[in-house]
């Protein structure tokens, strides 16, 4: 039997998701929105590296980018602490900044 369209988008949602650098920045998105600049500072990462991550889950409808000049603000695509994913939902604590 061969997945369907929807488990083959869910098996990429997790997939991206896997990568615990992400869960990491979704945790902090959780808190609210920040740049890409105070997510690479909050999470000691370079800027490069969290722009990367940040395109991934905008890619699957994580997350949202609004270009304001030279800024990119960051939030998640729902403003509950939990994830609605389709096939699964991800809890997050804002308070930790790491995903309950």
């Amino acid at each position: 039997m061969e997945p369907t369209r929807d488990q083959d988008q869910c098996a990429n949602i997790l997939r991206a998701l896997g990568e615990p650098l992400r869960l990491r920045i979704l945790g902090h998105l959780a808190a609210g929105p920040c740049s890409i600049g105070a997510v690479a500072d909050a999470l000691d990462i370079p800027h490069y590296q969290a722009s990367r991550h940040l395109a991934a889950l905008a890619e699957i409808g994580v997350v949202t980018q609004v270009k304001r000049g030279r800024t990119v603000t960051c939030s998640l695509t729902t403003k509950a602490p939990v994830l609605d994913l389709g096939c699964c939902t991800l809890r997050l604590d804002p308070t930790s900044g790491h995903p309950g």
